[in-house]
């Protein structure tokens, strides 16, 4: 049963991981649009937004090796 429940965490994880993928641009923007950091305009605000994106992702990605 472990070994059952360890597969779907995997399948999860990986699901998670594509959908990052596939609509950063799209999370990213509804991120820039709800953060709002007084320094950085709507651009720097949508970059920072995608880079944490990725960086979740490969920490993910990083976990599900293990």
């Amino acid at each position: 049963m472990k070994a059952f429940f360890d597969y779907l965490k995997l399948l999860a994880i990986k699901m998670v991981i594509t959908q990052l993928k596939e609509n950063t641009n799209t999370l990213a923007k509804k991120i820039a649009d709800k953060a709002d950091i007084p320094l950085l305009g709507e651009k720097a605000e949508r970059e920072l937004a995608q880079k944490l994106i990725g960086f979740v992702v490969e920490l993910l990605e990083e976990m599900n090796e293990k």
